[in-house]
Protein backbone atom coordinates (compact mmCIF):
# COMPACT_ATOMS: atom_id res chain seq x y z
CA UNK A 1 0.00 0.00 0.00
CA UNK A 2 0.90 3.44 -0.74
CA UNK A 3 1.09 4.43 2.88
CA UNK A 4 3.71 1.50 3.97
CA UNK A 5 6.09 2.65 0.47
CA UNK A 6 6.35 6.44 1.54
CA UNK A 7 6.74 5.27 5.57
CA UNK A 8 9.35 2.94 4.80
CA UNK A 9 11.13 5.49 2.66
CA UNK A 10 10.48 9.02 4.37
CA UNK A 11 9.49 7.51 7.86
CA UNK A 12 6.17 9.12 7.19
CA UNK A 13 2.50 8.24 5.64
CA UNK A 14 1.90 10.63 2.37
CA UNK A 15 -1.87 11.65 1.82
CA UNK A 16 -2.91 13.65 -1.24
CA UNK A 17 -5.58 16.21 -2.17
CA UNK A 18 -6.49 17.92 -4.68
CA UNK A 19 -7.57 21.76 -4.38
CA UNK A 20 -8.08 22.82 -7.91
CA UNK A 21 -9.20 20.48 -11.19
CA UNK A 22 -7.87 22.67 -14.25
CA UNK A 23 -5.25 24.74 -15.81
CA UNK A 24 -5.48 28.21 -17.95
CA UNK A 25 -1.89 28.39 -19.43
CA UNK A 26 -2.62 26.00 -22.62
CA UNK A 27 1.07 24.69 -22.66
CA UNK A 28 1.48 22.86 -26.52
CA UNK A 29 3.19 19.57 -24.33
CA UNK A 30 0.59 19.39 -21.80
CA UNK A 31 -2.11 16.91 -22.19
CA UNK A 32 -4.16 17.42 -18.99
CA UNK A 33 -5.80 20.77 -20.33
CA UNK A 34 -7.29 18.93 -23.32
CA UNK A 35 -9.31 17.02 -20.83
CA UNK A 36 -12.43 17.71 -20.54
CA UNK A 37 -13.75 20.79 -18.17
CA UNK A 38 -9.95 20.85 -17.82
CA UNK A 39 -9.17 23.88 -19.51
CA UNK A 40 -10.65 25.89 -17.00
CA UNK A 41 -9.62 26.33 -13.30
CA UNK A 42 -12.52 24.12 -11.04
CA UNK A 43 -11.49 25.61 -7.38
CA UNK A 44 -12.80 23.16 -4.67
CA UNK A 45 -14.81 24.88 -1.60
CA UNK A 46 -12.59 25.66 1.22
CA UNK A 47 -15.24 23.99 3.46
CA UNK A 48 -14.86 20.67 1.31
CA UNK A 49 -10.97 21.29 1.60
CA UNK A 50 -11.36 21.74 5.28
CA UNK A 51 -13.36 18.52 6.15
CA UNK A 52 -10.74 16.09 3.91
CA UNK A 53 -8.14 17.32 5.54
CA UNK A 54 -9.72 16.64 8.85
CA UNK A 55 -10.01 13.33 7.75
CA UNK A 56 -6.72 12.88 6.57
CA UNK A 57 -5.74 13.98 9.90
CA UNK A 58 -7.79 11.25 11.93
CA UNK A 59 -5.49 8.70 9.78
CA UNK A 60 -2.01 9.72 10.95
CA UNK A 61 -0.57 12.43 13.40
CA UNK A 62 2.81 12.47 11.63
CA UNK A 63 2.13 12.51 7.32
CA UNK A 64 3.54 14.97 4.60
CA UNK A 65 0.89 16.17 2.32
CA UNK A 66 1.02 16.22 -1.13
CA UNK A 67 -1.21 18.56 -3.59
CA UNK A 68 -2.05 17.31 -6.46
CA UNK A 69 -2.99 20.46 -7.98
CA UNK A 70 -1.35 21.11 -12.03
CA UNK A 71 -0.62 24.56 -10.40
CA UNK A 72 -1.71 25.55 -6.67
CA UNK A 73 -0.95 28.88 -7.35
CA UNK A 74 -3.17 29.74 -10.10
CA UNK A 75 -5.52 31.72 -8.34
CA UNK A 76 -3.52 33.47 -5.27
CA UNK A 77 -6.81 34.26 -3.36
CA UNK A 78 -8.01 30.61 -3.20
CA UNK A 79 -4.50 29.10 -2.93
CA UNK A 80 -3.97 31.64 -0.04
CA UNK A 81 -7.20 30.10 1.77
CA UNK A 82 -6.26 26.58 1.20
CA UNK A 83 -2.47 27.11 2.83
CA UNK A 84 -4.93 28.66 6.11
CA UNK A 85 -6.68 25.77 5.90
CA UNK A 86 -3.33 23.69 5.92
CA UNK A 87 -1.74 25.40 8.67
CA UNK A 88 -4.11 24.51 11.27
CA UNK A 89 -2.69 20.25 10.63
CA UNK A 90 1.09 21.61 11.43
CA UNK A 91 2.00 19.20 9.21
CA UNK A 92 5.07 19.64 5.89
CA UNK A 93 3.23 19.94 2.59
CA UNK A 94 4.46 19.73 -1.52
CA UNK A 95 2.78 21.17 -4.02
CA UNK A 96 3.94 22.20 -7.98
CA UNK A 97 3.52 25.66 -9.15
CA UNK A 98 5.86 28.15 -11.66
CA UNK A 99 8.36 30.76 -10.73
CA UNK A 100 5.79 33.50 -10.33
CA UNK A 101 4.91 33.00 -7.05
CA UNK A 102 8.29 34.32 -5.51
CA UNK A 103 7.40 37.58 -6.62
CA UNK A 104 5.00 38.14 -3.73
CA UNK A 105 7.05 38.47 -0.67
CA UNK A 106 3.85 37.91 1.59
CA UNK A 107 2.35 34.81 -0.27
CA UNK A 108 5.96 33.53 0.53
CA UNK A 109 5.71 33.69 4.16
CA UNK A 110 2.25 32.70 4.03
CA UNK A 111 3.77 29.52 1.89
CA UNK A 112 6.53 28.75 4.53
CA UNK A 113 4.47 29.19 7.55
CA UNK A 114 2.11 26.84 6.27
CA UNK A 115 4.29 23.88 6.40
CA UNK A 116 5.69 24.17 3.34
CA UNK A 117 8.22 21.29 2.60
CA UNK A 118 8.83 21.38 -1.16
CA UNK A 119 7.64 23.84 -4.15
CA UNK A 120 8.18 21.83 -8.05
CA UNK A 121 8.99 24.06 -10.01
CA UNK A 122 7.94 23.03 -13.78
CA UNK A 123 10.83 24.67 -15.42
CA UNK A 124 10.88 22.84 -18.66
CA UNK A 125 13.95 24.59 -20.53
CA UNK A 126 16.98 26.79 -19.83
CA UNK A 127 16.62 27.85 -23.41
CA UNK A 128 13.81 30.49 -24.38
CA UNK A 129 13.67 29.55 -27.78
CA UNK A 130 12.64 26.01 -26.92
CA UNK A 131 9.46 27.80 -24.96
CA UNK A 132 8.13 30.39 -27.00
CA UNK A 133 6.31 27.94 -28.89
CA UNK A 134 6.04 25.22 -26.72
CA UNK A 135 4.84 27.75 -23.94
CA UNK A 136 5.12 31.42 -24.65
CA UNK A 137 4.27 31.99 -21.15
CA UNK A 138 6.90 30.47 -19.63
CA UNK A 139 9.51 31.54 -21.79
CA UNK A 140 8.87 35.51 -20.10
CA UNK A 141 9.98 33.64 -16.98
CA UNK A 142 13.06 32.34 -17.72
CA UNK A 143 15.24 35.14 -17.03
CA UNK A 144 13.88 34.85 -13.25
CA UNK A 145 14.66 31.72 -12.90
CA UNK A 146 18.00 32.23 -10.69
CA UNK A 147 16.51 35.05 -8.84
CA UNK A 148 13.17 32.98 -8.05
CA UNK A 149 14.85 30.48 -6.58
CA UNK A 150 16.51 32.28 -4.45
CA UNK A 151 13.75 34.01 -3.14
CA UNK A 152 12.44 30.49 -2.19
CA UNK A 153 15.48 29.83 -0.43
CA UNK A 154 16.08 33.29 1.56
CA UNK A 155 12.01 32.45 2.87
CA UNK A 156 13.49 28.42 3.49
CA UNK A 157 11.37 26.62 1.32
CA UNK A 158 13.01 23.99 -0.83
CA UNK A 159 13.11 24.02 -4.84
CA UNK A 160 12.58 21.17 -7.05
CA UNK A 161 13.40 21.62 -10.97
CA UNK A 162 11.26 19.99 -13.46
CA UNK A 163 12.64 19.95 -17.27
CA UNK A 164 12.38 18.19 -20.67
CA UNK A 165 14.95 17.39 -23.23
CA UNK A 166 15.03 16.31 -26.64
CA UNK A 167 13.12 20.08 -27.43
CA UNK A 168 13.92 21.80 -30.20
CA UNK A 169 16.95 23.74 -29.64
CA UNK A 170 18.57 21.52 -27.44
CA UNK A 171 22.51 20.24 -27.88
CA UNK A 172 24.64 17.49 -26.48
CA UNK A 173 25.57 20.35 -24.39
CA UNK A 174 22.20 20.72 -22.55
CA UNK A 175 22.39 17.81 -20.16
CA UNK A 176 25.43 19.61 -18.70
CA UNK A 177 23.89 23.23 -18.43
CA UNK A 178 20.42 21.47 -16.46
CA UNK A 179 22.67 19.66 -14.56
CA UNK A 180 24.82 23.14 -13.55
CA UNK A 181 22.06 24.75 -12.87
CA UNK A 182 20.81 22.46 -10.45
CA UNK A 183 23.94 22.71 -8.33
CA UNK A 184 24.24 26.65 -8.58
CA UNK A 185 20.83 27.48 -7.52
CA UNK A 186 21.13 25.00 -4.93
CA UNK A 187 17.66 23.13 -6.25
CA UNK A 188 16.82 20.41 -3.51
CA UNK A 189 15.71 17.91 -6.16
CA UNK A 190 15.53 17.90 -9.93
CA UNK A 191 13.44 15.62 -12.36
CA UNK A 192 14.40 15.39 -16.18
CA UNK A 193 12.47 13.71 -19.08
CA UNK A 194 12.51 13.43 -22.79
CA UNK A 195 8.98 15.64 -24.38
CA UNK A 196 6.27 13.42 -24.46
CA UNK A 197 3.65 14.11 -27.40
CA UNK A 198 0.85 12.42 -25.30
CA UNK A 199 -2.50 11.87 -27.82
CA UNK A 200 -4.49 15.42 -27.69
CA UNK A 201 -1.35 17.38 -27.27
CA UNK A 202 -0.09 19.99 -30.15
CA UNK A 203 3.28 19.08 -30.03
CA UNK A 204 1.66 15.53 -31.36
CA UNK A 205 0.02 17.33 -33.67
CA UNK A 206 2.80 19.65 -34.79
CA UNK A 207 5.11 16.33 -35.05
CA UNK A 208 2.48 13.95 -37.43
CA UNK A 209 2.69 17.39 -39.91
CA UNK A 210 5.89 17.30 -39.88
CA UNK A 211 6.28 13.49 -40.34
CA UNK A 212 8.67 13.07 -38.03
CA UNK A 213 6.30 11.32 -35.09
CA UNK A 214 7.08 7.34 -34.64
CA UNK A 215 3.65 6.49 -35.71
CA UNK A 216 4.24 3.01 -34.43
CA UNK A 217 4.73 3.80 -30.98
CA UNK A 218 2.35 1.98 -28.29
CA UNK A 219 0.84 3.55 -25.02
CA UNK A 220 3.79 1.72 -22.77
CA UNK A 221 6.29 3.84 -24.63
CA UNK A 222 4.92 7.13 -23.83
CA UNK A 223 6.95 6.79 -20.43
CA UNK A 224 8.75 10.26 -20.58
CA UNK A 225 12.16 7.90 -20.94
CA UNK A 226 11.66 7.11 -24.68
CA UNK A 227 12.28 9.43 -27.51
CA UNK A 228 8.99 9.02 -29.90
CA UNK A 229 10.00 11.25 -32.52
CA UNK A 230 12.83 12.67 -35.03
CA UNK A 231 14.71 15.19 -33.34
CA UNK A 232 15.98 17.86 -35.57
CA UNK A 233 19.70 17.76 -34.54
CA UNK A 234 20.10 14.96 -32.11
CA UNK A 235 20.26 11.49 -32.45
CA UNK A 236 18.40 8.65 -30.17
CA UNK A 237 21.67 7.66 -28.57
CA UNK A 238 22.36 11.32 -27.99
CA UNK A 239 19.99 12.03 -26.12
CA UNK A 240 19.50 8.69 -24.22
CA UNK A 241 23.56 8.83 -23.49
CA UNK A 242 22.64 12.46 -22.33
CA UNK A 243 20.05 11.65 -19.78
CA UNK A 244 21.89 8.35 -18.93
CA UNK A 245 24.50 10.52 -18.00
CA UNK A 246 22.70 13.39 -16.22
CA UNK A 247 21.50 11.06 -13.76
CA UNK A 248 25.04 9.44 -13.11
CA UNK A 249 25.97 12.20 -12.13
CA UNK A 250 23.16 13.05 -10.09
CA UNK A 251 23.66 9.79 -7.84
CA UNK A 252 27.11 10.31 -7.59
CA UNK A 253 28.27 10.75 -3.75
CA UNK A 254 29.24 14.42 -4.15
CA UNK A 255 25.74 15.76 -5.19
CA UNK A 256 24.43 13.46 -2.75
CA UNK A 257 26.78 15.77 0.07
CA UNK A 258 26.08 18.50 -1.76
CA UNK A 259 21.57 18.09 -2.08
CA UNK A 260 22.06 17.24 1.65
CA UNK A 261 23.78 20.40 2.89
CA UNK A 262 21.30 22.95 0.77
CA UNK A 263 18.44 20.83 1.25
CA UNK A 264 16.21 22.26 4.45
Amino acid sequence: PQKWYFRNAMQKEMYSIHTTLGCTRSCKFCSNWKKAGYDRLQKKEIGQIRKELKRIAEYSDDFYLSIMDDNLFLDVRHAKEVLKAISALKTRWFAPTDVSVAGDPKLLKLIRKSGCRMLALGLESLDVKNLKWLAPWKAKQVKDYREAIKRLRDEGINAMGSFMVGLEHDTPSTFDEIFDFFIETKLAAVAVGILTPYPGTQIRERLIAEGRLDLKAQWGDHTCYNLLYRHPALSKKDIYDGLFRFYQRCGSPEVVRHMKKVTF
